[in-house]
């Protein structure tokens, strides 16, 4: 027993006090016997009055007296019951109501006799809301709950529990499980598994013994799909399929459509579980281009998809082994002339040029060997996609169809292609269209459209000599690029816009920025950007010295510049990444948590994505892919599922700027059915959730599925604390002793 003090005083002030009470208690006494009155009576009173100071001096000190004892007790472990309206459902095939059957876990299983026996178990009931019960009352409640908040239920029973819990110090006692008996049909926007990992807690789900329901009453369906977003020619493809079938569906077929023509077929015989994959099908597509395909899950005998979610479309970009490149100009230049043979000589290009012969005709210039053929001036994007270097010349982009200059724009920026304009005239039309001046490396002004005439002199600027357009061998460097022809005119420019790089620059012109510009490039987005200011460029062709095996300095130049700005479809090493997501499916207002994974030979330490998630509405959002501290190598990011329908995640990581892979995840998002319907329990979102959180999935049936043992059955040290203070005890004691005095008085005639 320890005696613990709480002076409302300081000690000197109420030692003062309590002498001071003592010495008036012995003058009362003496004034007692002066006055003759009876020894036994007079003694009597002065107890009291003495017992009346101490406890005044009590209630100043306030005291708390603290007492031990021995008590045995067993670990704590909090048990989660589900109560909503979905666990009225049968728990499988000719099985008895869910709820009926977590009774029975809870009473009559082995796990109720020899696991949940050895703990002290707080039970809590949950739907919306939670509730603490025990085990009996489970016999008088319902399965009715409107909803499934599971991971405010946890957040809620941890509270509830820590407010009557043991105390801190007392380790290896508190409850660092939970026990969660439910179907898993979860409607709750957070993520339960955060909730528990954030509380410390473990997760142990049902193993459910025969999931499923009818195929009458949930067709097999496709929950997610994982597909490339590009392939090269003559690579192998592949595609992950998670499919939720029922026992009674039989055997299926998952097939791999493009167009009518099935490319890979998957026989899936029938299984026990409910949830299957991801099934891989791989697929090598031979031709260059965009590719639409189709996932179909059917039954074996007729290729028609099962009705409900089971055909799932996504698309593939398949790049040439060449790089091809499309010329656009509205006028007939030297410079289309010597370029042309450039590209023609070069077997790592080819070259579909349309050159303007009037209004709204174009003449069309194609390699014999190239693998895209237009039948006319291209009109949208899908035409555009097929090209991986664009080259604008002396072209009004006004007057190009609606969709072409945006569609030019997102190839730039979105998918990696490169620019190359050569300056004319028809610049000035540019600043009407935003999409397109908007990419430049350097800012116009309508005086940019008028020539400025030569002959002018031109250098390289001392980075640019290092660089990929204009890199040579050791002592060759100064010699090719140290005397090169003049231009015959620029066209000038203001400045440069951040970030840009000037290559080249007039050396007898300049304005309040400096030096004309005459050669500058910068990174758009995923694309590289090239603004030539002269379209007389051709004079280091005709008017330069050739070297020692006859090459002009136009030469070299271009064929650096061409593989400079050649996109990048190779890949550093043999990578992949693998998208994948906490649910299989997902319900309008759903937090959505994406996990990217870069797997491969020498993966990057520190690689950065780039990724962005498609909702059904067509708009695009960007996403944050940031490492999880918990597990390396894994990155993730967090979005709401605001819309019904399928959204498009598209990711690709980068090492220092070169891609390594990409790849998409299309999943769908459907409304929340009533928690009545009949849907099958979430035995892919229960198993997610316990190896989230470091816990188990259990069979009542089977000891081998249960947790580890607990810590065992104990003695401790249980204190308890009596505070005086309390309920006014010592104030009430004493006002007792004081009224006893003045009622014997009273009695006695003393007074």
């Amino acid at each position: 027993m320890t005696w613990i003090w709480n002076p409302v005083w300081p000690p000197w002030a109420i030692g003062c006090a309590v002498l001071l009470l003592l010495l008036v208690t012995w003058l009362g006494y003496r004034i007692l016997r002066l006055r003759n009155i009876p020894n036994r009576w007079a003694g009597i009173l002065l107890m009291l009055r003495l017992l009346a100071v101490l406890v005044f001096a009590l209630c100043l000190l306030r005291p708390t007296v603290r007492m031990e004892h021995r008590v045995r007790r067993a670990p704590d472990l909090l048990v989660l019951v589900d109560r909503s309206a979905s666990m009225a459902a049968p728990a499988g095939t000719n099985q008895p109501a869910r709820w009926d059957s977590l009774r029975r876990t809870l009473t009559d299983s082995p796990l109720a006799t020899r696991y949940l026996s050895r703990h002290n178990t707080h039970l809590f009931v949950f739907d919306r809301t939670v509730v603490r019960a025990e085990i009996p009352d489970l016999a008088r409640m319902k399965p009715d709950g409107a909803t499934t908040r599971m991971a405010a239920a946890i957040q809620t029973a941890w509270s509830l529990y820590r407010q009557q819990s043991i105390p801190d110090d007392l380790p290896g006692m508190q409850a660092n499980r939970v026990l969660l008996l439910s179907d898993g049909l979860d409607r709750d926007p957070q993520d339960p598994a955060e909730v528990a990992r954030a509380l410390g807690l473990a997760v142990d789900v049902l193993e459910w013994p025969a999931p499923g329901l009818p195929s009458a009453d949930t067709p097999p369906a496709i929950t997610a799909i994982q597909a490339p977003v590009r392939i090269l020619q003559g690579a192998e493809g592949r595609v992950r399929v998670t499919l939720a079938i029922p026992p009674a569906s039989g055997a299926t077929v998952l097939r791999l459509i493009e167009g009518e023509q099935e490319i890979v077929r998957q026989d899936l015989p029938a299984g026990p579980t409910l949830s299957r994959g991801p099934v891989e099908l791989v697929f090598t597509p031979t031709l260059p281009g965009t590719h639409h395909y189709q996932v179909r899950l059917t039954s074996t005998a007729s290729p028609v998809p099962f009705s409900g979610e089971a055909e799932r479309p996504f698309s593939v970009t398949v790049p040439s082994l060449k790089n091809e490149v499309l010329f656009l100009d509205d006028a007939w230049r030297w410079d289309f002339k010597f370029l042309r043979r450039v590209m023609e000589d070069d077997p790592a290009f080819a070259l579909t040029a349309f050159l303007s012969r009037g209004t709204g005709l174009y003449q069309q210039f194609g390699e014999p060997d190239r693998q895209i053929s237009l039948g006319g001036f291209p009109q949208s994007r899908t035409e555009l996609g097929w090209f991986d270097i664009f080259i604008l010349g002396d072209t009004d982009p006004r007057r190009w169809p609606r969709a072409l200059a945006p569609a030019l724009r997102d190839l730039v920026v979105e998918e990696g292609k490169s620019l190359l304009v050569i300056a004319g005239p028809r610049l000035v039309g540019w600043a009407d269209v935003p999409e397109l001046a908007g990419l430049l490396p350097v800012e116009m002004t309508p005086e940019t459209a008028k020539p400025l005439p030569g002959p002018i002199a031109i250098r390289l600027r001392p980075e640019s000599r290092n660089s990929a357009w204009f890199f040579a061998p050791t002592g060759q460097a100064l010699q090719r690029w140290a005397d090169l022809p003049p231009v015959d005119q620029i066209y000038p420019v203001t400045r440069k816009r951040p970030a840009a790089q000037i290559l080249l620059e007039a050396s007898g012109l300049s304005n309040a920025n400096g030096p004309l510009i005459v050669l500058a490039e910068h990174t758009v987005g995923r694309g590289r950007v090239l603004f030539l200011a002269t379209d007389t460029l051709w004079k280091w062709q005709m008017a330069a010295v050739l070297d020692a095996e006859g090459n002009t300095p136009y030469l070299f130049f271009w064929q650096q510049a061409l593989r400079a700005l050649q996109p990048i479809h190779s890949r550093k090493g043999n990578q992949a990444l693998h998208l994948e997501t906490d649910r299989s499916s997902y319900q309008v207002g759903a937090e959505v948590r994406l996990k990217a994974r870069l797997e491969g030979d020498k993966v990057a330490d520190q690689p950065v994505f780039e990724t962005g998630v498609t909702l059904p509405d067509g708009q695009t959002l960007p996403l944050n892919l940031l490492a999880d501290p918990r597990q390396p190598g894994v990155f993730q990011a967090v979005f709401e599922a605001a819309l019904s329908g399928a959204y498009t995640v598209r990711a690709t990581g980068y090492d220092g700027g070169r891609p390594l892979a990409d790849a998409q995840l299309i999943l769908n998002v459907v409304e929340a059915p009533p928690e009545e319907r009949a849907q099958p329990p979430a035995a892919m979102f229960l198993a997610n959730l316990a190896q989230a959180t470091g816990g188990m999935r259990i069979d009542p049936q089977d000891p081998a599925t249960w947790p580890p043992p607990a810590t065992a059955e104990r003695e401790i040290l249980v204190p308890r604390f009596i505070e005086g203070w309390a309920l006014h005890r010592l104030l009430l004691l004493l006002v007792v002793l004081l009224g006893a005095d003045w009622l014997i008085r009273l009695i006695r005639g003393y007074v």
